[in-house]
């Protein structure tokens, strides 16, 4: 079993990936954050409303701004990185042909290609909108599901090849 993909890999693509490495890294600071807007309530007086409900209201609008915040840096954080790796390679977006079977995984992209034996791959992680088949931390092959041929019946192939091949604790496939 194999499939074959191209894919033109853009800023949105590498964006959605790094925020999502972010939060899955930095998940630990969005409490840290819920907690600040709290504070801020807190040093901003709420606490003299004589309303329960009003007060809890209060608390809990605060941090949910203060997580909202932080997410919204994570974002912003991903945001640059992207658009500042874009400017020095002077490259915006481009093309990935992608030939996974038996063997493990073959990429050509920017006229240079890649072989990586499947038990080289340190994992492959499906989101709602991409596979992502990691190599490293920052090293990764994105595929964008919504340039998939039939999205439906490629998702399936490729959590058939992958679970067949990878140990079940590298990969992070939806059902």
């Amino acid at each position: 079993m194999e499939y074959r993909g191209s894919f033109t890999i853009g800023r949105k693509d590498a964006v959605r990936f790094y925020f999502q490495s972010m939060l899955r890294e930095k998940w630990h600071t969005l409490p840290v954050a819920g907690l600040v807007g709290i504070l801020v309530a807190v040093y901003y007086q709420v606490g003299q409303i004589e309303h329960l409900a009003v007060k809890v209201g209060w608390f809990v609008l605060a941090a949910a701004l203060g997580v909202a915040f932080g997410m919204l840096v994570l974002f912003f954080t991903a945001f640059n990185k992207v658009r500042d790796g874009s400017r020095r390679s002077g490259v915006s977006s481009y093309t990935q042909k992608v030939l996974i079977n038996g063997f493990g995984v073959q990429v050509e992209a920017n006229g240079k290609e890649s072989r990586v034996p499947f038990h080289k791959l340190q994992g492959v992680r499906e989101t709602g909108h991409d596979f992502y088949i990691s190599m490293g931390a920052d090293l990764v092959w994105i595929l964008p599901k919504n340039q998939m041929a039939d999205r439906a019946e490629d998702c399936a192939r490729l959590r058939k090849i992958f679970s067949t091949v990878m140990e079940s604790k590298n990969l992070h496939l939806k059902k």
